[in-house]
């Protein structure tokens, strides 16, 4: 393989990886709520609002009580939405 074949080889790699999703089984943050369960939440709006997601070990069980607002580092926002799918597998 030629010095330029393996820089477009590289190259062409390189751009198939970026473009892999980041997020698709992530989540910003976890916080447990006043009982004690642990809801995982994603930044929306600029990192303004929060929406709850998939809890990705098993789904939530029970009861959830999801609060009006959630402090994390010092920050509280507002709990506005919930995710796509976020109580998929729910037991």
């Amino acid at each position: 393989m030629t010095k330029k074949n393996r820089f477009w080889s590289i190259a062409l790699l390189t751009l198939l990886f970026s473009m892999t999703g980041t997020k698709a089984f992530a989540y910003d943050f976890a916080v447990e709520n006043e009982d004690g369960v642990t809801i995982y939440y994603n930044y929306i709006n600029d990192d303004a609002e929060l929406e709850v997601t998939y809890r990705y070990s098993g789904g939530y069980s029970g009861v959830v009580i999801i609060p009006d607002e959630v402090t994390y580092m010092n920050r509280t926002r507002k709990v506005t939405s919930i995710g796509d799918r976020a109580f998929c597998e729910c037991i």
